[in-house]
């Protein structure tokens, strides 16, 4: 029998490295409801965001405070582009409290992500792993 809920790869994803992360709660973050999902699957922010119980905006500054209170130990980021996050996630929040439907069907609403440097991202350098 076929599941009629198949797990999403970067559900699959978050939670493999969520799984025994040392990281996980430390770094003087506050364990807010933010915060425990950011910690969790993509599908169960994004539900999060959908059903109303958090917002895009609320998911970015939890993620941005992770990388803030983490970063310096494993230097995982080249850039963060923090002002870019925050407004992509008060635009969702504004586009569901307008009633965008069709917003509301996005599997991954409101989750926050990121993208290793390997791709043209508009405004940001493509290092490709180059020391130069």
């Amino acid at each position: 029998m076929r599941s009629t809920n198949p797990p999403r790869l970067a559900t699959l994803l978050l939670q493999v490295f969520a799984v025994d992360d040392p990281i996980a709660g430390d770094g003087g973050m506050p364990m807010t409801a933010a915060n425990e999902l950011v910690l969790g699957s993509a599908a169960g922010m994004a539900q999060a965001v959908r059903s109303g119980d958090a917002s895009a905006t609320a998911l970015a500054q939890a993620s941005l405070a992770r990388i803030a209170a983490t970063d310096e130990r494993v230097n995982a980021f080249t850039a963060v582009t923090r002002e870019r996050a925050l407004a992509r996630a008060a635009a969702i929040d504004n586009a569901l409290a307008e009633g965008d439907a069709a917003l509301r069907e996005s599997p991954l609403l409101g989750v926050p992500f990121a993208v290793k440097n390997l791709f043209d991202i508009a405004g940001l350098p493509t290092l490709a792993g180059s020391k130069i």
